[in-house]
């Protein structure tokens, strides 16, 4: 079973990650130049800003924080021989957007949440021999483990090359768990022999031990149903915190469910920065109220003949 995430942008894109529906820009930008092919994942967690490429270097830390001037307070590297991790205290609510100039990544620091343009769909297969989750995406070579210093657990990080694809939802399974990224794939084990591997069809993630999933049940999805029905409810009432509820509350069950693109258009945080609720909820209601106007319509001409209508 795959879990149905839409794999289109939210906006159109050009190739170099740039999308239409991105917040404004606060006008930083951070510079990586390589000279090979180098995957990225990008991701935030206990306030701290991860930046995570697949080969080592020895970045100017100093003109990195310059750089980002008010945005960036600090830039740390976590030592790694295979891959250059980078952990930055960063403004809240100021997230980079990456985008490729031929070997080079650059990351614009944007008004707008951690999100990817693009979604990573993720795959449950509880048939498999003792379960597996399949996160399918092109190119993907390592996976490095690090640990969140302000958190103090362990964090599977899988950067890919593939531009702006990353997890909106956080996911959560018995065993592990996906954290929202803006490029790449970043797993929280919660169990020691979680396998996390890079394969020719993407990230796989396994246990030995077994990995207990399962598919979404016709209950979950009448669930999912009438979740999605309030959503669109407080859209058009003009709930906003309601909304904000609904999508703290149900977002990450609502990303496993058939109705899972709907709901990201109403309640997602991409909302927040495309088409504004109200005028939605205004197209809606004028789409309505002009639907009962023409029921009344032919309910009298039913009733009464032409004769009745002036």
């Amino acid at each position: 079973m795959t879990i149905r995430e839409r794999k289109e942008p939210r906006a159109a894109a050009d190739d170099t990650g740039r999308s239409e529906a991105m917040g404004p820009s606060v006008g930083v930008t951070l510079r990586f130049d390589w000279t090979e092919p180098t995957a990225l994942a990008i991701f935030r967690r206990a306030g701290s800003l991860w930046v995570v490429f697949d080969r080592p270097s020895k970045p100017d830390l100093e003109a990195l924080q310059r750089q980002g001037g008010n945005v960036i307070r600090s830039v740390t590297q976590i030592p790694n021989e295979g891959a250059t991790i980078l952990r930055m205290d960063a403004v809240a609510g100021i997230n980079p957007v990456p985008r490729r100039d031929g070997l080079t990544w650059m990351l614009d620091f944007h008004r707008q949440p951690i999100e990817a343009v693009n979604r990573l769909d993720v795959t449950v297969q509880p048939q498999a021999r003792r379960g597996r989750v399949l996160i399918p995406v092109s190119d993907v070579t390592t996976v490095f483990a690090l640990t969140d210093p302000e958190v103090g657990d362990n964090l599977m990080v899988v950067p890919i090359a593939p531009l702006s694809y990353g997890m909106t939802y956080p996911y959560e399974f018995a065993h592990f768990a996906l954290i929202p990224t803006g490029q790449g794939v970043v797993v929280r084990p919660r169990i020691d022999n979680l396998q996390v591997r890079a394969v020719p069809q993407g990230v796989e993630i396994t246990s030995p031990d077994g990995l207990p999933v399962s598919d979404v049940t016709a209950e979950d999805e009448a669930q999912a149903g009438h979740v999605f029905s309030l959503a669109i409810a407080m859209t058009l009432a003009g709930n906003e915190r309601g909304v904000a509820r609904l999508r703290a509350e149900y977002g990450e069950a609502m990303a496993r469910s058939e109705f899972a693109r709907g709901f990201d258009l109403i309640a997602g945080q991409s909302a927040l920065t495309g088409i504004g609720r109200a005028d939605v909820a205004g197209e809606v209601q004028e789409a309505q109220g002009f639907q009962t106007f023409l029921s009344a319509y032919k309910e009298r001409l039913r009733e009464h003949g032409l004769s009745s209508i002036n």
